[in-house]
């Protein structure tokens, strides 16, 4: 009888061992793969293209953490200004087909890090994007 009780208490110490173990991996310790925010940015951009032609671009960034959410809005002056830069560099041939847009994203992304200072901008989405 003594062993019996022995090997259910050890048992349940077991079992709160395993258990605990792994709400704390799972409340402190995993990885929150999570954690972006996707940030309109508020302007819809209508300008001229560099030789001839036109472009409106509605835009979505996928963000890090709120923080450059922040500081987006405190530098929205030249945010804006980037994003109009880079539109007004591009010639109408530049952005035609999937591969244009994917380098006028990739153009785009890498004006607004240097203006953030930061890596934290994971990517820009088009809400819109005609070009005429």
């Amino acid at each position: 009888m003594g062993n019996r009780v022995l090997t259910v208490v050890l048992a349940t110490l077991l079992v709160g061992v395993i258990v605990g173990g792994g709400l704390v991996y799972w409340l402190v310790l995993e990885p929150r793969s999570n954690t972006t925010v996707t940030y309109r940015i508020p302007e819809l951009f209508l300008t001229d293209l560099a030789g001839y032609g036109h472009i409106r671009v509605e835009l979505y960034a996928e963000l890090g953490d709120r923080d450059v959410v922040k500081e987006m809005e405190k530098r929205k002056v030249e945010v804006v200004d980037a994003i109009y830069q880079v539109l007004r560099s591009k010639h109408r041939e530049d952005l035609s087909g999937a591969s244009g847009q994917d380098l006028l994203r990739s153009d785009l992304v890498q004006a607004l890090r240097e203006v953030l200072g930061t890596d934290q901008l994971l990517n820009l989405y088009f809400a819109q994007i005609v070009i005429d």
